[in-house]
């Protein structure tokens, strides 16, 4: 398949439209992302049972994972019909590349779990006991740019290496390149998403206050709701941006909104 890696400067509206076009996408088909996500997750808890192995697992997983909800995505956009061959497209031919994308993530993860625990002072979460939340909020709250910076540069790297077949260091390199073309567009579709998602909070704590549901009530309905919700919509999002600023050549991606 032929794909340019020319990244395009798209109009700071733009990020809005990768919710829009990210949303019409899941609900085409929301079984399917929302069944492929919770088989992730199952396969994770069942991992999670196994010390020191279960993070590795996830995280050297999560980029074959992604491009698996990728190209459902893909297949819901194109109104293919489900196959095995569809799904797994890219992973056999890319997996090194994914993995090493999945160290890579680890690490990330380490450096910024690190840092929270030393700027808490006693990580008591480690230590198994248990975690004073209001205590890690201000940690939490100061390492928060730096998780938000590593997840933005690693956005396009699944999907470089998966669809265009490229090797992790050209992945980060065309992905960092389409991040700072289009840095007001990821900041436009993060303001976005922080308000769609503090409007629904806001909703749900009054409507399970209505119907006097409590707060650990509506923490396990938000825990739920992100497998079968959060998880396939984000990747549907991903995947509208990532046809919008790589404008492949195989179908229309949703167009930016003009500024």
């Amino acid at each position: 398949m032929a794909v340019s890696l020319q990244a395009r400067a798209l109009p700071a509206l733009a990020g809005w439209s990768w919710i829009s076009g990210g949303f019409a996408l899941f609900r085409r088909n929301p079984p399917l992302l929302a069944a492929l996500s919770v088989s992730y997750l199952v396969v994770l808890m069942v991992m999670s049972a196994i010390p020191v192995i279960g993070p590795v697992f996830e995280a050297l997983t999560l980029p074959a994972f992604m491009v698996i909800l990728f190209n459902a995505v893909r297949m819901i956009e194109m109104n293919a019909d489900l196959s095995r061959d569809v799904l797994m497209h890219g992973l056999e031919k890319n997996y090194r590349a994914l993995v090493q994308l999945g160290v890579l993530q680890l690490v990330s993860q380490q450096i910024v779990g690190v840092l929270a625990a030393v700027l808490v002072g006693t990580p008591d979460g480690l230590a198994g006991k248990p975690v004073d939340l209001a205590a890690v909020a201000p940690a939490l709250l100061m390492v928060s740019p730096l998780a938000l910076l590593l997840g933005v540069l690693l956005w396009f790297p699944p999907l470089l290496i998966s669809k265009c077949d490229l090797p992790l260091s050209k992945a980060l390199f065309f992905g960092l390149v389409g991040v700072v073309r289009n840095i007001k567009v990821f900041g436009v579709f993060f303001l976005a998403v922080l308000m769609l998602m503090t409007a629904a909070l806001m909703f749900i704590t009054t409507i399970g206050a209505f119907l006097g549901v409590t707060e650990g009530g509506l923490s396990m309905l938000l825990f739920v709701a992100a497998p079968f919700v959060f998880l396939p919509l984000n990747a549907a999002c991903v995947y509208v941006s990532f046809r919008q600023v790589f404008a492949p050549d195989e179908a229309p991606a949703p167009e930016p909104a003009d500024e």
